[in-house]
């Protein structure tokens, strides 16, 4: 089930917040209502339904997985922002101070995380490994281990000409002790 947790930040909460403000100012509003069942329909799939037809396979609960609901919270939370600013230079200047400090804040995440999530770790060493294979004029003939598939993947898209059996080395990735592919020759 999808929870609210440190990966949904400070935006997560504004939109959550100023959409219910959103639907409670306006609950009659078609558009607004829109916007709800735009975010409350994804969200109860991604709880509650399958990602298989022949039986019931739950959908892993992984932050990205979250992405769908957020355009129709922050098109209410905008509403929101725009109706509470619209007639009284106080609450106008607020609303940008509140919005810009929420973007400020999102950016300074986005940066301080970049990288760290998804196995950009892996990619990095591939594309390490993938350089100095090119230097060497060596191949990756070995993908054992369960990651291999996915290394393979990864150099098939960042390096495809160093996949192979036909260089003047052969070698074979295998997972270090932090679970990282590293070069053994064969």
């Amino acid at each position: 089930m999808l929870r609210p947790n440190i990966d949904f930040g400070l935006h997560s909460l504004f939109a959550l917040v100023l959409s219910a403000v959103a639907f409670l100012s306006w609950p009659s509003s078609k558009p607004v209502q829109l916007l709800l069942l735009w975010a409350a329909l994804p969200f109860l799939y991604l709880n509650f339904g399958s990602s298989s037809l022949g039986f019931y396979w739950a959908i892993p609960a992984l932050p990205r997985y979250i992405t769908p609901i957020y355009p129709p919270l922050f098109i209410a939370a905008a509403l929101a922002i725009v109706n509470a600013a619209k007639n009284d230079r106080v609450r106008r200047w607020l609303a940008g101070m509140a919005t810009a400090a929420m973007c400020v804040v999102g950016v300074y995440c986005a940066i301080t995380t970049r990288g760290t999530e998804y196995r950009t770790g892996h990619v990095r060493r591939l594309k390490e490994i993938a350089a100095v294979t090119l230097r060497d004029n060596s191949h990756i003939c070995e993908f054992p281990m369960a990651d291999g598939r996915r290394w393979r993947q990864v150099l098939q898209v960042i390096a495809p000409d160093r996949i192979g059996c036909s260089g003047a080395t052969d070698l074979r990735l295998v997972p270090d002790s932090n679970g990282l592919p590293i070069v053994k020759s064969l």
